[in-house]
């Protein structure tokens, strides 16, 4: 699949290069954070040399890797056998203090879960963008409107596609909500009780430059959400370390790029925060599909395909075939992304007490591949959307085709304002148009085919909402 569609932005972000890189710059967060807090700390006069390590790895990640990947089997520790290399590589041995390895690897995959959730978010803007001019450049081609397969009533194609367009603006809204609602896992240890971290930080209160009290819109872990009443009061000296300990949290956080952290969390924090955006792009997918299938049943019924490149086969044994393959392609990765998300919620609970990495393999092998996937359906809609070609002769052929369906719900109101009971105007309206301009008379018959006429025009209704729509998305684009 990556073949078909790459998606280089989302696989970079979750390289074994990238990974590494963002372990660096944890440690180095957490080196310079206890420095400050601490001037007692060992590793006061450290801080330059994992810089210049950290350079180095950036300037030729290479062979550090093959440094790192031979430590690997060795340790049977991927985050060791980097620390054991990053060390290596500076001189000193003070980058991991009063750490667990998820004090590390958890705000790791989160960094890289909301980047990829930023770039899907990108991606979704610049898409209604596309679709919305589209929008606007079939706002007046009359369409047969079907419900259940069945002829409707008469709409827009470019309301059709702006009906695709809200429920993708909708689906990127909550997104970026989940984004910045998503709680950062601050460093809390092995178990979540931050012992080695109180112990690293023991000169926090009243010593270093760190400041005591959270600084104005920075991220708090002290204040309890709404309607709970938090934590029991603890004493004086047990305060000032879970204040220390909060700042700590809240520095690391911040320089993440997170607002909030997580108050109480074990030593991996449970799996649940992540479903928020995880099922948002179920969400993009869900509306994504939407699109696909409606060109899909489309071009099955003549009204529309996807433009061929020279030289494309839609078959081996049938020349004539022209099957739209990116809606497919489309359909298909959406049944795909929903397996994602339910092995993420399936997994969402199964941590063993404190922790565990019973799921780990499966989230190194979901998360990145749920993104991927919707990335990818992304870059098909946009291409399928860019290539997609209405019949619109075929489009009035079958409008006229079907006039007399389509006028039903006209003629209808029509007989009910002319005093026919309604039940009685539907029982006639369903033996047919033909039947009851028989056996109307003449002045009748012709209000009737008025109703008809009127009945075929794309509703007012229609075409406003197109255009607050097309408006609404102007403004978007690759700039927004």
């Amino acid at each position: 699949m990556s073949r078909r569609t790459p998606t280089p932005d989302i696989d970079r972000i979750w390289t074994t290069t990238w990974t590494t890189h963002l372990w660096h710059m944890q440690w180095l967060n957490h080196l310079h954070t206890q420095t400050r807090a601490n001037p007692n700390h060992p590793g006061r006069d450290h801080l330059d040399h994992y810089h210049q390590a950290a350079q180095q790895y950036t300037d030729n990640p290479t062979p550090w890797l093959l440094e790192q990947g031979h430590q690997e089997q060795i340790t049977r520790h991927d985050l060791q056998a980097a620390l054991d290399i990053y060390n290596r590589h500076a001189g000193h041995d003070t980058a991991h203090l009063g750490l667990t390895s998820h004090d590390i690897t958890d705000p790791t995959t989160q960094i890289q879960i909301r980047d990829s959730a930023n770039h899907i978010l990108r991606q979704i803007t610049e898409l209604a963008h596309q679709l919305g001019q589209q929008a606007r450049t079939w706002r007046d081609q009359p369409l047969l409107a079907r419900t259940h397969g069945q002829p409707a009533q008469v709409t827009s194609y470019g309301h059709r596609i702006a009906t695709t367009i809200t429920p993708l603006l909708a689906a990127g809204a909550r997104l970026e909500a989940a984004i910045q609602n998503y709680d950062f896992r601050p460093p809390h240890g092995a178990v979540g009780t931050s012992a080695d971290l109180n112990r690293v930080l023991h000169g926090w209160a009243g010593s270093g430059d760190a400041p005591t009290t959270a600084s104005e819109g920075s991220p708090s872990a002290s204040e309890p959400p709404a309607g709970i009443s938090g934590p029991p009061r603890a004493s004086e000296a047990a305060g000032r370390a879970s204040e220390a300990v909060d700042l700590y949290g809240v520095y690391i956080a911040k320089a993440a790029g997170f607002q909030f952290v997580m108050p109480l969390t074990r030593q991996i924090y449970h799996r649940s925060y992540d479903l928020p955006i995880a099922s948002a792009m179920v969400e993009v997918a869900a509306v994504a599909q939407t699109w696909a299938t409606d060109r899909r049943l489309e071009a099955m019924l003549g009204l529309g395909n996807e433009a061929r490149d020279p030289g494309q086969v839609g078959s081996s044994a049938m020349a004539h075939k022209t099957n739209p393959v990116l809606c497919e392609r489309i359909c298909s990765l959406t049944s795909v992304t929903r397996s994602h998300y339910t092995g993420l919620a399936e997994i969402a609970g199964q941590g063993w007490l404190e922790g565990d990495v019973s799921t780990s393999a499966a989230r190194r092998l979901l998360l990145p591949q749920l993104f991927s996937n919707v990335s990818a359906i992304l870059i098909n809609w946009r291409d399928a959307a860019d290539r997609w070609e209405p019949d619109c002769k075929q489009l009035s052929r079958e409008l006229e085709l079907h006039n007399q369906e389509v006028s039903t719900g006209a003629l209808l109101h029509y007989l009910v304002e002319s005093g026919v009971p309604r039940s009685e105007a539907h029982e006639r309206l369903r033996g047919g148009v033909l039947g009851l301009l028989a056996d109307a008379d003449g002045e009748e018959h012709d209000r009737l085919l008025t109703v008809m006429v009127e009945a075929s025009r794309i509703p007012a209704m229609a075409l406003i909402e197109v255009d607050v729509i097309a408006e609404a998305t102007a403004s978007l684009g690759p700039s927004s």
